[in-house]
């Protein structure tokens, strides 16, 4: 796992095309919202929960790839108590269901490797 999301800067990387991205930030978002809203940072904090740390995203990924879903109409934002709670829309939903959407650390798991 810690090979696929080694720590630099506070941006995922890896290898050979396999490392976080763009995408796997966008999958990350997706897969956490499709199990129930969060702020922003709360995502940023799940994400380097479930990589035991290997991944931090830092807002300057998370918070561009809000907007961007919210600009798809993927994803929504409520206010509340001052923050943004962002949730899947029915498109959103759609999308992730239909794209078969998973999470990158999954996928790390799936294939045995562990965070050490």
């Amino acid at each position: 796992l810690r090979a696929r999301f080694e720590k630099r800067d506070g941006s995922p990387a890896g290898n050979a095309g396999h490392g976080a991205g763009p995408r796997d930030v966008r999958h990350a978002v997706l897969a956490l919202l499709a199990e129930e809203p969060m702020h922003g940072y709360r995502i940023i904090h799940e994400i380097e929960e479930r990589t035991a740390g290997a991944w931090t995203p830092n807002a300057g990924a998370v918070y561009p790839t809000l907007q961007l879903l919210a600009d798809e109409g993927l994803i929504a934002a409520e206010t509340t108590d001052g923050r943004k709670v962002w949730a899947l829309t029915e498109a959103g939903r759609s999308a992730v269901a239909r794209d078969g959407v998973t999470a990158p650390w999954a996928d790390a798991d799936a294939h045995g490797r562990d965070a050490h």
